[in-house]
């Protein structure tokens, strides 16, 4: 029998993962109730992944787009997935809604139920009340929740049996119980029997499954709560005696009667039991069992006899060939000794053996048993049944024991295909495969498929090893138990290029077969390069290459000891994995061919064996290892060059596997059984290791040296450097190499001097620098000249740092800056001290001693101690006493020095004042020099006491001559003077004469002293002198002492007040007054301004509003505005009329003594001119000085009052858009005078030409060149004559004789910015006066021109023009003498205004209702074609224009056109719309109007002939066209014309014969033969078509030929399907034996080119050409 044995994949093993990380952290505190960390652990990106807003959703659902198809099937995805969420959501909510019900439900349930049980145990206080049963079970749906995959109650609760209170008492007495509940037992019906189980003392309810519906138990609640009364006689099914016994009357009872059945219940003697009675109790009492229905009794007849252990004798692990037992117990369980009988098993298998009894006699006691030993010996390991009878007496059934052999049925996991892979051509591979038995234990043999089924398949696993060529499997015989597991080896040696596969059968020492399949692939060694990083290169043309090198990478150029990697991928091409082996050799160099050579003339020996570089600078990692199957291999290339020089090598990847060698004596190999089960391979012995070259990889590089610079080379320290003191020096490194140095400088220590660098070692980058800090410190004074060394790696050679520095020893600092002994009184000595200081780190020696003019005297100083040494960083105190002989001033130095004399030195100044009691007065000559007649004068000298002793003095009388005629006053003359006090002493000196007064001694007497002090006083009187100065600003720079005079400059303009100062300085000391005014142009006794005044007055400008917001003053002139104050404040400075004022502030006033006075002048204008004025100045006793006062005044005081005449505004006249020959534009103007003369105003017009090259003007005049006109505009001669009479003959005056003799030519020239022309622009008057401080109204006159007079194509022409209006002024008012001085008309600034303006043609907009430049009429000449196919007389196309008018003017206008074209309608004014007109009425269309117009074109026959007047014809392949060009004249009345054009396409038809000859040939007489030929027309016209037999030069053919159809109508070709062509057939019947040939005529009716078709036929009484077919 052939079974399959149980078995799994052995690829069950999972992958062991890492967990991905958390995506949200855990809660910081343990207490957290956040579980989101939970879920995101457990869901991953489904939790934490961004959601997407239900607005976005929205948003895309609205703007979904059916143009894009991935957005669609996105928005349609999206929509589906909130449809299905929204649904969850409200099942969620519905399943939510219906739990809270259901909880509600239950909690009003439990509620009652707990009332109810708490009524029961109201005799209880003390008990706590039980838990009651949930009632919440039955008011969910569990059907619901198991839909919606939610846990129900049926999934963590048992469904349990409701509890029954117990019955209530009653107060009868307990033995009556007994007979009442045999009445009610009596009279319960029958089907409530169904639903009881009697017992000995109670009946015990069991409710029916419909009992345990929620309804019904609340509806049994209510019922056992209501009267007794009200039961229905039904309801004694439900035990209703249990309602009238209280639960501890009932406890009570049922231990009463317990102890009355424990009296007799006991053993029984068994010599009166009938034989069947058993060693149990009867009636025994069971524990009360609420709704559980107790079994049947069982009959004494098949109650168990003897009881057997085990009940089933199973033997599990048994091999074949062995024994094994296991023993069988039998126990007597009745009341009676028992005899035994065993009848042995029926098979073979099993056996019995003999018993083993308690007693000798055979017989087994109550309670006692017999052992039997049962024994197996299996044959097989297959599965066994068999029965053991037992026997006894008075037993009507024997006791069978069953007795089985159940071994665990072996399972295999191995995969069904046991795969080896690929393997190389005469290489070997072994595969190994985990075989795990997880079934029972187990032996197995492998043999190949042919060889099953076999009789005993163990004779084929003689050997270790199972052999299907290629593959050999290993091993073939194994045994494996419970959980155990061996590998499966699979050798697999192809020897040619195949897939291989073969059938193996697994056999179970059971029977049980599995069938394998083992599979293989050979292959050959094959890799390539995949890629190189970065430094793959091609061979240039001549270059030394490696004759086998199959690429090439070339490294750029390093320095030593620097290494370059580079990365290189490697790839295996065939799925064996194949070990590797990088060698690196020698290249053997060839010379590259160039492309056009021919590489055969160039072929190189291959050499057979290469030479190993053993030197190379490359390496490459991993140099070995295995190539994974179809895999990448990423090595790194490394080029590190010892040395400077060029490296080159090549590499080779070398394959190393193993082919098998035959062995001679196959035979033998089989024979051995030891042999084969020590080796793997029964026919392969020691294979061979193969090595093979597939990649040769040349790699080239350079190195350079390293070059690494020291700046500077030499290092040279100026000055000395103190001992014990570190000096930084920093200089720097420079690697200018292509790699990272490292150094590291050599110290140097010795004991004179240390040199450290700083930092001792680093890096230094390429192309890069360092800085470095050279740190010098000295222990000992002398020169230094050394050399410090920086070792660099990885380069040999060092670098040297020359360092040459001077040290110089310790020196000591003294602390005190000088030695100050102060004030010493003769005769008495002071001490002082002196500390040294050594900051060095070394002992410095010193003394100390006094030097100086009196070191040959003895010395007054004595010193303690007067040398010593001074310990690094410490100090030490020189006590210094001093003894003054005399009285002087002590300035002495003290000088510390080095014991040895050539260390350091310093020195101390040493001061000491030594003196008696001394006063001195300073200065002892006084010299009064700011003395003026009658003015006191104070000076001040200074007493000092030169002590410190208290010295009185006192001052006395004046000695000298003339000391009447002053008055000397000291103050204080007489006091003490304190120590060192320094007195001021107040001399007042006063003379009322003038002159010189000297020889003046004033003495002073001080105690203690042998002689006065004496001052020396002399003075000088001198009287009143003041100076006058003029500034430009109020501050006083840049004044003018010299040719005084106040000059207003030659930049003033009208209107503008310019300022000067006046400085008025009195140089005495004497007071006096002043006093300053113009002598013409004096200024209105007005020195204050309307806001000087207002402040003057007290009163608050905000309490003023105040008072005018209550009652308004009209009168009052602060409601002005401050710039209008000021305007009319201005304008009563030149109230005088004279055109200028001078304002001088301050008219007069006081000089004190030294003092100076600033005048302002303020300078007021209201016309031009040069005005001279002069200033008189006067001061008390010092008579009038005269200052010239000048002020050149520029402007023009007339203004268009359209504009501010303060701003810089210029006048513009913009007269806009004008048609031309229009009507002239008028525009008034106003022109104001603000100054006090009448001006003359005469205009020029000038045009502004573009691109005009011109510069200058040359201005000729003869005369006057603005003489005074008329009003015709005619010179007034007698003008020139008056002026000579009025003016005096006797004036010298330069200017006014140019006035009385005036210039007859002059010439002027000037910028040039247009040219005259007095249109279009005009100013009417060109010449009028403008009154003083009055206005003028003049007018602006713009007549356009028309368009075409001025020569310009445009559309519109701008006018850009300017009016220069020069001022002429009277003789009087021209020259004032040696005040005024004013110029006039080309010598003074002209008023200019600008005027702009524009002609337009005053052409139309035409706008079409097509999108096209101009109205386009295409028409088809079948437009002329009726549906009876007739022609039409007429047919009109109508293309509709708009005419707007965008200007600002009216336009009048005709419209005219020309046939074919004509004109149906005019914006709805013609009424008979089918009228047509070559010309209309004149239209008025006024600005910014429109009018439409319909122009139709009318098509009539006439048009159709090709050489009509007007036509052009355009003919193409298949079409022909006609072109219509004409216009549409628009002529205003003001003789412009406008031209609109007009274009129409007349599309004529053609048609044309697919044949033009049809020849029958030879035909039977009188057989009818037919012919087709097609009739197209190519055009989009329609044509209509008539066929007619021409028979002017042919035989007569009538009745011979017949055409059908012979007229018709073609559609024009607009489409594919188009009803474009019509096909004619021709039919020949030939009535004689001769030829017949005829022409038809195709003609059309819209001008198409006539057709002709020729038709021959032959007829022939000949049979043979009769037809059977006509085709």
């Amino acid at each position: 029998m052939e079974s399959v044995i149980e078995m799994s994949s052995c690829d069950h093993a999972t992958n062991v993962q890492t967990e991905l990380p958390m995506y949200l952290p855990r809660p910081g505190s343990a207490k957290s109730q956040d579980a989101t960390h939970i879920l995101a652990r457990t869901f991953r990106e489904m939790f934490t992944r961004d959601f997407i807003a239900q607005e976005t959703i929205e948003n895309l659902i609205t703007s979904r787009c059916v143009d894009n198809e991935y957005h669609e099937y996105y928005v349609a995805a999206l929509q589906q997935i909130k449809e299905k969420h929204n649904r969850r959501l409200e099942e969620a909510a519905m399943l939510e809604c219906h739990i809270l019900q259901a909880q509600a439900q239950a909690l009003s349930a439990d509620e009652k139920e707990a009332n109810r049980i708490a009524c029961d145990l109201r005799d209880y206080p003390e008990l706590s009340i039980p838990p009651a049963r949930s009632h919440f079970r039955s008011c969910i749906d569990s059907e619901l929740l198991k839909k919606h995959d939610l846990i129900s109650p049926e999934d963590f609760a048992v469904l349990r049996v409701p509890f029954v209170p117990p019955p209530k008492g009653d107060s009868e007495p307990h033995y009556l119980l007994d007979i009442k509940s045999k009445k009610k037992a009596k009279n319960v019906p029958e089907t409530v029997h169904l639903h009881c189980v009697a017992s000995d003392d109670v009946i015990y309810h069991r409710p029916s499954e419909s009992e345990f519906d929620q309804s019904e138990h609340d509806t049994l609640v209510e019922q056992k709560s209501a009267d007794y009364s009200n039961f229905h006689p039904s309801l004694l099914g439900k035990n209703l005696w249990k309602l009238q016994m209280s639960n501890d009357e009932r406890l009570r009872y049922r231990a009463e009667l317990g102890s009355l059945q424990d009296k007799v219940n006991h053993l029984k003697n068994h010599r009166f039991d009938p034989p069947g009675d058993l060693l149990i109790k009867k009636n025994r009492k069971r524990r009360k069992e609420v709704g559980i229905k107790p079994a049947p009794e069982c009959l004494d007849n098949d109650l168990p006899v003897f009881i057997a252990e085990p009940s089933i004798v199973t033997f599990t692990d048994y091999k074949v060939g062995q024994v094994y037992e296991i023993k069988l117990v039998l126990k007597n369980v009745t009341t009676v000794m028992r005899p035994v009988r065993v009848i042995p098993p029926r098979t073979s298998y099993f056996s019995v053996g003999l018993g083993q009894f308690p007693a000798d006699h055979g017989l087994i006691a109550p309670g006692l048993s017999c052992v039997y030993s049962v024994r197996f010996s299996p044959d097989s390991l297959c599965d066994f049944d068999d029965v053991l009878v037992v026997e006894t007496q008075s037993c009507v059934s024997p006791l069978l024991v069953p007795l089985q052999g159940r071994r665990p049925v072996p399972i295999l996991t191995v995969p069904e295909i046991l795969n080896v892979g690929h393997c190389l051509v005469g290489g070997i591979k072994v595969g190994q495969f985990v075989v795990k038995n997880e079934g029972g234990p187990g032996r197995f043999c492998i043999m190949p498929a042919s060889c099953w089924p076999s009789g005993n398949y163990m004779c084929n696993s003689c050997t270790s090893v199972v052999k299907i060529d290629p593959f050999e499997v290993k091993p073939s015989a194994f045994e494996l138990s419970a959980g155990q597991m061996t590998i499966l080896e699979v050798l697999f040696a192809p020897n040619t290029l195949d897939s291989f596969t073969e059938e193996l059968v697994i056999v179970c020492d059971n029977c049980q077969v599995r069938r394998l399949i083992v599979t293989g692939e050979a292959r050959e060694p094959c890799v390539e390069l995949v890629s190189v990083e970065d430094y793959l290169s091609d061979y240039e043309i001549g270059e030394m290459a490696d004759v086998t090198a199959q690429h090439l990478i070339r490294f750029p150029t390093l320095v030593p000891f620097v290494y370059l990697q580079e990365t290189i991928t490697v790839k295996n091409c065939i799925k064996v994995e194949i070990a590797y082996n990088w060698v690196i050799v020698r290249p053997h160099h060839v010379v590259r061919p160039q492309p056009e050579e021919d590489g055969s003339n160039c072929a190189a020996v291959i050499p057979t064996e290469r030479v190993q570089d053993v030197e190379s600078a490359f390496s490459i990692e991993p140099s070995s290892g295995v190539l994974p199957s179809e895999g990448t291999v990423q090595f790194t290339l490394t080029y590190a060059p010892p040395s400077a020089m060029e490296y080159n090598s090549v590499l080779h990847l070398v394959l190393q596997y193993f082919l098998r060698n035959s062995s001679d004596d196959d035979s033998d190999l089989r024979d051995s059984e030891m042999v084969a089960s020590k080796s793997l391979m029964t026919s392969y012995v020691e294979p061979t290791l193969t090595e093979v070259t597939t990649l040769e990889i040349e790699v080239k590089g350079k190195c350079e040296p390293y070059q690494v610079f020291v700046e500077p080379c030499i290092m040279s320290i100026p000055g000395q450097i103190l001992v014990a003191t570190t000096l930084k020096k920093s200089f720097k490194m420079s690697n200018r190499s292509m790699a990272s140095v490292m150094f590291t400088w050599m110290n140097v220590q010795t004991c004179a001097y240390i040199l450290h660098v700083e930092p001792t070692c680093g890096e230094i980058m390429p192309c890069s620098e360092i800085p470095l800090e050279l740190n010098i410190t000295g222990s000992e004074s002398g020169r230094m000249n050394c050399q410090i060394e920086c070792q660099l790696s990885p380069v040999d050679e060092a670098l040297q740092l020359h360092v040459m520095a001077e040290f110089k020893g310790p020196e000591l600092v003294i602390a005190q800056p000088d030695v100050n002994f102060g004030l010493v009184q003769l005769g008495s000595c002071a001490q002082s001290a002196l500390t040294l200081q050594n900051f060095s780190r070394i002992t410095a020696s010193w003394q100390i001693h006094e030097v100086g003019d009196a070191c040959d005297v003895e010395s007054e100083f004595s010193f303690c101690p007067a040398s010593g040494e001074v310990k690094p960083l410490d100090s030490d105190v020189i006590s210094i006493t001093f003894q003054p002989k005399c009285c002087r001033s002590v300035k002495s130095v003290f000088e510390i020095c080095s014991c040895d004399g050539c260390g350091f030195r310093c020195s101390v100044p040493v001061f000491a004042e030594v003196q008696k009691p001394s006063v001195c007065l300073n200065p002892n000559r006084l010299h009064i020099c700011d003395a003026f007649k009658g003015a006191p004068v104070v000076q001040t000298v200074v007493l000092m006491n030169q002590t410190l002793f208290e010295t009185p003095f006192k001052f006395c009388q004046v000695q000298g001559e003339h000391t009447d005629d002053f008055e000397l006053t000291v103050e204080p003359s007489e006091g003490i003077l304190q120590a060192k006090q320094i007195l001021d002493v107040s001399i007042s000196f006063k003379s009322d004469k003038m002159g010189e007064f000297s020889g003046l001694i004033l003495p002073c007497s001080v105690d203690g002293t042998d002689r006065l002090l004496c001052l020396e006083l002399s003075a000088v009187v001198r009287e009143l002198s003041v100076s006058y100065s003029v500034s430009c600003d109020s501050e006083g720079n840049n004044r003018q002492y010299d040719s005084l005079a106040v000059d207003f400059g030659m930049d003033n303009t009208i209107g503008v007040t310019p300022k000067r100062f006046l400085f008025i300085k009195n140089n005495s000391g004497i007071k006096t007054s002043f006093k300053v005014e113009c002598e013409y142009y004096q200024a209105p006794l007005m020195p204050t301004t309307p806001s000087e005044k207002l402040h003057q007055s007290g009163i608050c400008t905000s309490h003023k509003k105040l008072l005018l917001a209550k009652t308004q003053n009209l009168a009052d002139p602060f409601p002005k505005t401050d710039e209008q104050r000021h305007s009319d404040w201005r304008r009563s400075m030149l109230q005088s009329g004279k055109g200028a004022a001078f304002l001088i502030c301050p008219l007069y006033g006081a000089l004190e003594p030294f003092a100076e006075v600033m005048v302002e002048i303020t300078g007021f204008s209201d016309m031009w001119g040069t005005y001279s004025d002069r200033l008189i100045c006067s001061v008390d006793s010092l008579g009038s000085f005269y200052i010239p006062v000048c002020m050149t005044v520029s402007g023009c005081p007339l203004y268009f009052t359209m504009i501010n005449p303060k701003s810089d505004q210029k006048p513009i006249f913009r007269f806009g858009t004008r048609v031309g020959s229009a009507p002239p534009v008028v525009r008034p103007a106003r022109i104001m005078n603000t100054s006090p003369v009448d001006l003359r105003l005469d205009w020029q017009m000038y045009n502004v030409i573009p691109n005009d090259d011109k510069f200058l003007d040359l201005v000729v005049s003869f005369g006057d060149p603005f003489p005074l006109k008329d009003e015709s505009g005619k010179e007034i001669l007698e003008a020139q004559m008056n002026e000579s009479e009025v003016l005096p003959l006797d004036q010298e005056n330069s200017e006014q004789n140019e006035i009385k003799c005036p210039k007859v030519i002059s010439l002027r020239l000037r910028c040039h910015e247009g040219i005259t022309s007095p249109k279009p622009f005009e100013i009417c008057p060109s010449q009028f006066s403008v009154p003083a401080y009055g206005s003028k109204t003049v007018e602006i006159v713009f007549s356009p021109e028309t368009v075409d007079t001025c020569g310009d194509d445009a559309e519109e022409i701008s006018c850009i023009s300017y009016a220069l209006g020069y001022m002429s002024l009277d003789i009087k008012d021209r020259c004032v003498e040696n005040h005024l001085c004013r110029l006039h008309q080309y010598d003074v600034e002209h008023m200019r205004i600008d005027l702009v303006a524009a002609i337009s043609r005053g052409l139309l907009t035409v706008q079409y209702e097509e999108d096209c430049d101009e109205p386009q009429y295409q028409v088809l000449a079948s437009d002329l074609l009726s549906n009876s196919n007739k022609l039409l007389p007429l047919y009109t196309k109508v293309s509709r224009m708009t005419l707007c008018n965008w200007t600002n003017a009216s336009l009048e206008f005709h419209l005219q056109t020309t046939v074919p074209f004509s004109i149906v309608d005019l914006g709805g004014k013609m009424r008979n719309s089918a009228k047509k007109l070559n010309r209309t009425d004149a239209i008025l269309l006024k600005p910014q109007q429109n009018i439409q117009v319909s122009v139709a074109f009318l098509l009539t026959p006439d048009l159709l002939l090709v050489n009509s007047v007007g036509n052009e014809s355009t003919e193409s392949a298949s079409e022909k066209i006609l072109q219509f060009q004409r216009e549409l004249l628009v002529e205003f009345t003001h003789h412009a014309v406008q031209k609109i054009p007009l274009c129409a396409s007349l599309v004529l038809p053609s048609f044309e014969l697919s044949q033009e000859c049809v020849d029958f040939g030879t035909c039977f007489v009188g057989q009818r033969r037919e012919i087709q030929v097609t009739l197209s027309n190519r055009t989009p016209s329609k044509s209509f078509w008539k066929c007619s037999e021409d028979n002017s030069d042919h035989n007569s053919s009538v009745g011979v030929f017949e055409i059908i159809p012979n007229s018709g109508r073609l559609d024009g070709q607009k489409s594919l399907t188009s009803d474009n062509f019509v096909i004619v057939s021709i039919f020949f019947t030939a009535q004689k034996a001769e030829d017949y040939e005829t022409v038809y005529l195709f003609k059309g009716l819209l001008g198409e080119q006539l057709q002709r078709l020729t038709v021959k036929g032959l007829g022939s009484h000949d049979g043979r050409y009769e037809a059977f077919v006509n085709i």
